[in-house]
């Protein structure tokens, strides 16, 4: 069942968004590392959704890294993590109406987790920056740095989800009817982490009152 619901994935795979996306907007900064989550969902306004009920979902959530799969076994997330994250996203389903069936079983549509990590070190700026303390730091030079040249940097990590519509794929395009993507740092315990991803899944279903049945 996993193998061909991931070829269905590669085949959807253009559409998939990396969110590297850090709020700034927090008024005098954020406080908790949570204030940072990112929820986006996004919709087919001419699909109804009232046509469909039931969905097939993989038991693992795939891992993106930005290369071609070439049709070999992808990567998948660490069960530790990826068990509770497709509990919640069959809780969430099952409290809107939906009922899960094996893709064998011809479900109206295939819903698709995936996740990406992002790494962004910071170890380079310009030095003019000093010109306030020392003139000598304004002469147009740069920093020279042993190495390794890291002094800091934070890792976020995105999960997509999205419902995809295969008996109606044309060629090899199959379309995605509504999406669910959470962003957030992966700081702190592992349990503290899954909690406040799948709060955000939560959070997605409720911003998608359109598929409660």
């Amino acid at each position: 069942m996993v193998r061909n619901l991931i070829k269905q994935f590669t085949r959807a795979a253009g559409l998939f968004m990396l969110i590297g996306l850090i709020n700034s907007c927090q008024p005098g900064g954020a406080e908790y590392v949570s204030d940072l989550d990112v929820v986006i969902t996004n919709f087919d306004e001419n699909f109804n959704f009232d046509n469909v009920s039931t969905y097939a979902l993989p038991d693992e959530i795939i891992e993106i890294d930005g290369e071609s799969n070439n049709g070999n076994t992808p990567e998948f997330l660490d069960p530790e993590f990826a068990e509770p994250i497709l509990a919640q996203i069959e809780e969430n389903f099952s409290n809107y109406g939906w009922t899960r069936v094996d893709e064998e079983n011809n479900p109206d549509v295939i819903v698709l987790p995936s996740y990406t990590t992002l790494t962004t070190l910071y170890y380079y700026y310009d030095w003019g920056y000093w010109c306030w303390w020392d003139p000598w730091y304004c002469g147009g030079g740069g920093w020279w740095y042993p190495y390794p040249p890291i002094t800091t940097g934070y890792t976020t990590g995105t999960i997509l989800i999205q419902m995809t519509e295969n008996s109606q794929q044309v060629a090899d395009l199959v379309p995605v009817r509504w999406n669910l993507v959470v962003n957030g740092l992966l700081q702190g315990s592992n349990s503290s982490v899954i909690q406040r991803i799948n709060t955000s899944i939560d959070q997605g279903f409720e911003q998608s009152p359109y598929l409660n049945k």
